[in-house]
């Protein structure tokens, strides 16, 4: 468990549900303690509600985890029934999707190996190399249509959000946690946008 700001209300619940014996707050971790983390672990559980990619299971299919998430960002693109349990956010579902998993040690193995091959594809390598050449292309295509003689200058900024609108929704919008200061100029936008 993480050493964010709701890291008191977690001990608290932690205590009052006597596991202190088996929570460990760890906050910010090495990339070794992390391999190491998931090197013991039977499987990675990504509850999320409102997450518009989540990297943290990519990273544990990466190390042959299984996955328990919950239905919705876009790591369930990626990961399938073959190597995640993706399910509603709610506490009853989560937990017989972790309880399965351990009530099969061969089915934790089997979906370790298919994460393993689902996010072998997706490198940093090959992202760039796709961004860049999306970015060469409407250069070009915008050149092409436009009567300037020197070429575009491109700028690009995505952020997805959710449920975007009049009331605040997406975490980065939340005045106690956000990070994000420079809201774009039109405002938030959502992911389909």
């Amino acid at each position: 468990v993480g050493d964010g700001p709701e890291k008191p209300f977690l001990k608290r619940l932690s205590r009052d549900l006597g596991l202190t014996h088996r929570v460990r707050f760890t906050g910010e971790v090495t990339k070794q303690q992390l391999e190491k983390l998931f090197s013991e672990s039977a499987c990675c559980v990504y509850t999320s509600v409102r997450e518009p990619f989540g990297m943290v299971p990519l990273e544990a299919a990466a190390a042959g985890r299984a996955i328990v998430g919950t239905v919705g960002g876009g790591y369930s693109e990626i990961l399938d029934e073959s190597s995640a349990r993706l399910v509603p956010p709610s506490p009853e579902k989560i937990a017989e999707a972790i309880q399965s998993l351990f009530d099969n040690p061969a089915l934790v193995r089997s979906m370790g190996e298919s994460a393993r091959k689902a996010v072998a594809p997706y490198t940093w390598e090959r992202t760039a190399d796709t961004l860049l050449k999306l970015f060469y292309e409407t250069a070009e295509h915008t050149h092409q249509r436009s009567k300037i003689r020197r070429r575009p200058q491109l700028g690009a900024h995505y952020y997805p959000w959710y449920r975007a609108g009049e009331k605040p929704e997406h975490w980065n919008e939340n005045a106690e946690f956000a990070s994000v200061k420079d809201l774009p100029l039109g405002g938030p936008y959502s992911s389909s946008s």
